[in-house]
């Protein structure tokens, strides 16, 4: 077994020699494209269906966006609804381009097109309005699942989503920060516009909309920290490494009742990614002994693979 430079080390292929790599890091799979294509698709359709079922025919607002379309096309009904959606959304876009990550805002503004589409051929054919409330409910939960999806994807669901992380990248201020202040204003606007009690509703939509969005996208991405106890460590690691695309820190570890000398394997990985680290270590040291627990916060340099397909985000 190689012995380790010093306490703690980084496997990586220059520290393991011309060991071949048995998976090609590639930054997008086919699969990572497949799978986007099909959460955009289902995603865009799930919100759409949700704002011309139930928000829109109860006289709603919703959030980013679709809000501030809501209140333009009050004023200027000339414009059909998806006009609006389409025109305020070209600016975070544009600006988007030259800040964030090219696909992920390519695929937000396919997102956008998409919607425009799909509110053209879906409104007034798909409407709900026998119980305000449970129209609230059902419209914040359908706008929470397509966002969610869409993320999942690798895109956003509209163009705020992107104004919020270029504030961020540029600026410090927070996602959390940016979406609150947009929402604030469209549910004053819209209490003023609608009433108080459509404002309230609008609250309710967006509240709800927002715990789900999370629901789907965090429910599911939540880290998971690996320690692996083996004989097998660089094997096992470089695997880690090639496949996973995560990061692995071996340190020499010494058995308390056999004496044995072995390493200790300390990975983070997400989720989706558990079952694959353990088939990865099961194949390699049937013997090894593997602890998985939840991580409750991580930064520094961690890779933020995608979460449906692995990459690494630049």
């Amino acid at each position: 077994m190689a012995q380790a430079n010093s306490a703690a080390e980084i496997i990586t292929e220059e520290n393991l020699g011309n060991t071949p790599s048995p998976c090609p890091v590639k930054k997008y799979s086919s699969l990572f494209y497949i799978k986007s294509i099909t959460a955009f698709l289902i995603g865009n359709t799930v919100i759409t269906l949700g704002f011309t079922t139930f928000i829109s025919p109860n006289e709603f607002l919703a959030a980013g966006v679709y809000g501030l379309a809501g209140i333009f096309v009050h004023y200027l009904p000339q414009f059909s609804f998806a006009l609006a959606l389409f025109l305020f959304s070209l600016p975070p876009l544009f600006w988007g381009l030259k800040e964030l990550d090219k696909f992920f805002v390519l695929m937000t503004a396919a997102s956008v097109g998409l919607q425009t589409l799909l509110l053209t051929l879906f409104t007034g054919v798909f409407s709900y309005t026998n119980d305000v409330l449970l129209a609230c409910l059902a419209g914040g939960v359908l706008s929470g699942i397509g966002s969610g999806i869409i993320l999942r994807g690798g895109g956003a669901s509209g163009g705020m989503d992107l104004l919020a992380m270029i504030l961020r990248r540029k600026y410090g201020i927070s996602v959390g920060t940016t979406s609150m202040a947009i929402n604030i204003t469209i549910v004053a606007l819209g209490s003023l516009i609608f009433g108080f009690e459509r404002g309230l509703y609008t609250m309710v939509v967006m509240f709800v909309a927002g715990k789900t969005m999370n629901l789907v996208v965090e429910g599911i991405s939540r880290k998971r920290t690996a320690f692996v106890i083996t004989k097998k460590g660089d094997e096992i690691g470089i695997k880690l490494n090639n496949v996973l695309q995560r990061g692995v820190t071996k340190v020499p570890a010494t058995g308390v009742y056999s004496g044995e000398n072995k390493d200790m394997l300390f990975c983070v990985v997400n989720v989706f990614e558990i079952s694959r680290l353990k088939e990865i270590v099961r194949q390699t040291d049937p013997q090894a002994f593997v602890t998985v627990y939840e991580t409750v916060d991580v930064s520094g340099a961690f890779n933020k693979h995608h979460l449906f397909v692995d990459r690494v985000d630049d």
